[in-house]
């Protein structure tokens, strides 16, 4: 599913395959660094689960995820990880949030403004909470993996 539910995408494994068992133990033990509430291997992938409330900084990398797969694939190209994590607790929180905004922004004491500056402050709220945090991992859940790659953990037992 695509933006704003998911982010999907692959990275390229180089050189040859490895060997599928020890970078999937490998690609395991990278993820529970980051403290996913459950994490299982089924076939060639790791599937993970992050529940709401757990105890990591606001900025680890699956803070704003609320589950997702990771795959070794084969293609004719060369092996790749293809990921799809889930965004849909995010994009609900944030919602919800900027709609208790909006009661208070339309309410009696809300600013004295015309109802487009109202509502473009709404839009606003939302880009920024769901908008920002969805580039931002975007960027970084991908490049998680890339640095994997790059660093030859998948490789290493």
């Amino acid at each position: 599913m695509p933006f704003p539910l998911s982010i999907t995408g692959t990275v390229r494994l180089e050189g040859p395959l490895p060997d599928l068992d020890a970078a999937l133990n490998a690609l395991t033990a990278q993820l529970e660094r980051h403290h996913p509430s459950t994490i299982t291997r089924e076939g060639d992938a790791v599937t993970f689960t992050v529940k709401p409330f757990r105890l990591v900084s606001n900025w680890n990398l699956l803070g704003p995820i609320d589950r997702g797969t990771i795959a070794i694939v084969r293609t004719p190209q060369g092996p790749v990880l293809s990921y799809d994590v889930s965004t849909k607790r995010m994009l609900l929180v944030v919602t919800v949030m900027v709609g208790l905004g909006g009661a208070i922004i339309f309410s009696p004491v809300g600013p004295d403004a015309s109802v487009p500056v109202r509502l473009g402050l709404l839009a606003a709220m939302w880009l920024w909470l769901f908008g920002g945090n969805f580039l931002v991992t975007t960027f970084r859940f991908p490049n998680f993996l890339a640095r994997l790659v790059q660093s030859g953990c998948l490789t290493c037992a």
